[in-house]
């Protein structure tokens, strides 16, 4: 309400402003021209039209020079009264400083909160796998199977870059192969969530690595199995 009744203060102020400068120059521009006036009555009409357009001009350019001027007052006043409007005070500008830098903090955490999750699913996942195919540095993805349980094989832990490089830190701690199989590795990565099966399409490759690592860890179990299929 006080900043609508000061507008209304404003507003009327500019009026008044406006009628003391305008009414004084027509005024005085009519007084010049009076005595000129009093011959128009001796002249023709067309001479009485050109004065008289000559006049209003006059006093129509002085008007108009009156009102530019004021409004250009006016302008550069609407600017100030909305610059101070709208200017923070040191205190709400530390405010607003408090909560950005709380925003950010607040994503930081989630974001660290969101990697220690990832992270712990790895530790757990990783040392259960039977192999884990990589790319050799970007991709790393873990893999599980088992006949009894399973139906196909399953990823059970992926990353790249800064996880695909913990997962094989993990997996040579546990003592689980680490292989090089650079487009099955990609494949997997791009192509499988953790927890899912894999594709139809990358089974045979899947299997061969699982093969070549049952063989590894116990021979005479991996033909016995073999020979029992």
């Amino acid at each position: 309400k006080k900043v609508f009744s000061v507008q209304g203060v404003v507003t009327t102020l500019k009026a008044v402003v406006k009628l003391i400068l305008i009414l004084p120059i027509g005024f005085l521009s009519l007084k010049t021209f009076a005595p000129e006036m009093v011959m128009l009555i001796h002249l023709t009409v067309e001479d009485v039209l050109s004065y008289t357009g000559k006049a209003c001009s006059s006093i129509f350019w002085k008007i108009l020079y009156i009102l530019i001027a004021l409004a250009v007052i006016d302008w550069f006043w609407t600017k100030y009264q909305w610059l101070k409007q709208n200017k923070m005070t040191k205190d709400e500008v530390k405010d607003e400083r408090k909560m950005v830098e709380g925003d950010e903090k607040t994503r930081r955490r989630i974001l660290s909160k969101g990697m220690e999750r990832i992270a712990q699913r790895i530790r757990d996942s990783v040392p259960q796998a039977d192999v884990v195919v990589t790319n050799p540095t970007h991709f790393a993805v873990a893999i599980k199977y088992d006949r009894e349980t399973m139906t196909a094989p399953k990823v059970v832990a992926k990353g790249r870059g800064f996880l695909a490089k913990r997962i094989r830190e993990i997996a040579r701690t546990s003592g689980v192969p680490v292989l090089e199989r650079k487009s099955l590795a990609r494949a997997l990565y791009k192509s499988t969530e953790v927890g899912s099966e894999i594709p139809y399409e990358l089974f045979k490759a899947a299997a061969e690595v699982l093969a070549y690592v049952y063989r590894l860890k116990n021979p005479y179990k991996y033909l016995k199995n073999e020979a029992r299929a």
